[in-house]
């Protein structure tokens, strides 16, 4: 927690730096130096917690549903890649098969015109030797 957000959480509270130092038993002088700081310590912050203790469990819930709303939009737009993915890898088999078709349309074209080729031989043989 930082200074200036402890001074702004005392203010929202209507609470004056004498009346918070009394509420958390200190001196005014410790409340003037810690809104100065840029970091209070981890152990002031808990005493500082318990006087606002309403504030901050109202302040986590808020930031909860604030995490719970961005994991919701990160897990739908992950969601969505993950659609767009699937979509990219059906055109990539849809291409792979085509291009098997055309392969395979091709040797087998080859093959025949082969066996085409193999075959007028044969008959060329065939008149030559008659």
């Amino acid at each position: 927690m930082k200074g200036k957000e402890l001074a702004a959480i005392r203010e929202l509270h209507h609470l004056s730096q004498p009346k918070l130092a009394e509420k958390l038993n200190i001196s005014l002088k410790t409340v003037k130096n810690w809104e100065k700081m840029e970091e209070i310590y981890p152990k002031k912050v808990l005493l500082i917690k318990e006087i606002f203790k309403e504030y901050f469990d109202r302040l986590e819930e808020k930031t909860f549903q604030n995490d719970q709303n961005i994991i919701t939009m990160l897990i739908s737009s992950k969601e969505s890649e993950i659609e767009s993915l699937k979509r990219v890898i059906e055109s990539k088999d849809e291409l792979i098969c085509c291009l098997k078709k055309m392969i395979f349309l091709n040797e087998d074209q080859k093959k025949r015109r082969n066996n085409n080729e193999s075959c007028s031989r044969n008959r060329r043989t065939i008149r030559a030797e008659a």
